[in-house]
């Protein structure tokens, strides 16, 4: 995942389908491959949500869901950035001038997949209220109720390689000639991951002519790569690794502020499961009277 969103790139056409169906009160899903720049797309999406939507007082968060544990802490964490009880958070939505962008990173956690309906309905209401702007990541569209318009991950083009050697490298940086840009795009079949590992590949060969980087990147696996977990920045016109930041300790990521973590509640259920759990238990102690009699 590229954490510095300076050097995104591209996806211009998935920024504006994003935009269009927030601002028409629904909420919005992004698909892709593992690989595919989801991420990076959503962490730039929250990070220029201002310039976005024009209006310069709007608050974005960004919450990796791979990180919780249950749908109470998603509430709990929520919550604390709102400055607001689990309960009633979202009472904070009718004071602030700008609904806000909740940005839901790996929505289709295995830990979560069977409760995490409950908290997309929860959020609905807001939504087509105009109170609240929500926007997940997954790899395919979940078994939901929620009424997602889905956005589709473009693979990688010519265009879009070029201009992401431009945004690590810079304007006087070294370029790729033709038959390593025609390399990388079939070789790495739009995988946005596989790509940056192999232009960091590539320039590791501008600096040492004697290392075969073609062949350091057929060893690597097609469809994912322990080095894409790498970041390219850009430094003095270098690329240099910068490990990714360890966040596993914390319960999600505010981008506006860090949420406070506090104990999460207890699960809460919609009153109607409560109604049907009490109607089933009466029809049972009805049925086992009239046996008994």
């Amino acid at each position: 995942m590229l954490r510095n969103h300076e050097y995104f790139v591209g996806r211009w056409s998935e920024l504006n389908q994003l935009c269009q169906i927030l601002e028409q009160r629904t909420p919005a899903l992004l698909m892709g491959a593992r690989q595919s720049g989801r991420s990076s797309l959503l962490y730039h999406f929250v990070h220029a949500a201002e310039a976005l939507f024009d209006h310069d007082t709007m608050r974005a968060y960004y919450i990796d869901l791979a990180e919780f544990p249950d749908i109470a802490a998603v509430r709990a964490t929520v919550a604390s950035a709102f400055a607001q009880q689990p309960a009633h958070w979202q009472r904070a939505l009718l004071e602030l001038p700008a609904p806000p962008l909740l940005a839901f990173d790996n929505c289709d956690a295995p830990q979560l997949a069977d409760t995490i309906d409950i908290w997309w309905q929860e959020l609905l209401p807001a939504v087509r209220q105009g109170q609240l702007r929500c926007v997940a990541v997954a790899q395919t569209l979940p078994l939901t109720t929620m009424p997602w318009q889905t956005v589709a991950m473009r693979a990688v083009d010519g265009t879009m390689l070029t201009d992401m050697v431009e945004a690590q490298l810079g304007d006087a940086g070294l370029r790729l000639d033709r038959d390593a840009h025609v390399f990388l795009l079939k070789t790495s079949r739009g995988n946005v991951g596989h790509l940056n590992a192999g232009l960091r590949l590539w320039y590791h060969h501008q600096q040492h002519p004697q290392f075969d980087w073609r062949a350091a990147y057929a060893q690597l696996p097609a469809a994912t790569t322990d080095a894409a977990a790498v970041v390219l920045v850009a430094d003095a016109g270098e690329w240099m690794e910068v490990e990714e930041i360890d966040s596993s300790a914390n319960y999600g990521t505010s981008v506006t502020t860090a949420p406070t973590r506090i104990a999460p509640p207890m699960l809460e259920f919609p009153t109607i499961l409560v109604v049907i759990a009490i109607l089933c238990l009466l029809a049972l102690l009805w049925w086992w009277v009239q046996r008994m009699s």
